[in-house]
């Protein structure tokens, strides 16, 4: 099996264009719908559209990164049957869309977490960048959810309180920003009452029946896959 040099790439508002992407050799765009809200169907039109777009540009879209797993589907409350019927039928308009590969991720709240989008490698290259000790300032000094203190040792809670009070008001915020960025490829953050609902809301729901929540969907999806 030949292996090819694929790109993440967030669509047409993301600031690297297809162009600069075809320059450093890749052959293959990794994209997903970001347009379209959790939980809604893809469809073959929206699709298309997307792959002509990346097509007119010389590349294909070799990777479907990702499609979103709605909360509710997680959580199995209120509209989740109808959700991971949309999420089936969106397999489907893929695949006839010639599509066959597919990326989703299953973690509660928030799909991924960085505390820098912007720091510089030793190379000279800008990467993203996650710090234990960043996080652990804003899950304790920011975001201030009762009962956090439990998930950190002694050391940990006085590193971050010394680190935390190091930082400038401009520091603190674009930490704020940075975690709470709610999407790939926007820049536009939920708010710290989003997120601690949203946190409250996994409050009964252990590993084990998270786990069973995923067994539950990968049994619907995979047949249809």
């Amino acid at each position: 099996m030949a292996l090819e040099q694929t790109w993440r790439w967030f669509g047409p508002k993301d600031p690297i264009s297809l162009q600069e992407i075809k320059q450093c050799g890749a052959t293959g765009i990794v994209n997903a719908l970001h347009q379209i809200p959790y939980g809604e169907l893809w469809t073959i039109k929206d699709i298309l559209q997307r792959k002509k777009f990346i097509e007119d540009a010389g590349l294909r879209w070799s990777v479907v990164e990702s499609v979103p797993v709605h909360e509710d589907i997680k959580k199995r409350t209120s509209k989740y049957k109808e959700y991971i019927e949309n999420y089936k039928q969106t397999i489907r308009n893929l695949g006839q869309c010639g599509l066959d590969t597919i990326c989703y991720n299953f973690m509660p709240v928030l799909d991924w977490s960085r505390t820098e989008l912007e720091s510089q490698y030793h190379d000279g290259s800008v990467v993203s960048e996650y710090k234990q000790v960043l996080f652990t300032a804003f899950e304790l000094f920011i975001l201030k959810q009762t009962g956090e203190e439990a998930n950190y040792s002694d050391s940990q809670i006085a590193e971050a309180k010394i680190h935390f009070e190091s930082m400038s008001e401009a520091e603190k915020e674009n930490l704020k920003k940075v975690v709470l960025l709610s999407l790939p490829g926007t820049d536009e953050p939920v708010s710290l009452e989003y997120l601690r609902n949203a946190i409250k809301e996994y409050k009964g729901i252990s590993r084990e029946k998270l786990k069973e929540h995923l067994k539950l969907f990968i049994k619907e999806i995979i047949p249809v896959a």
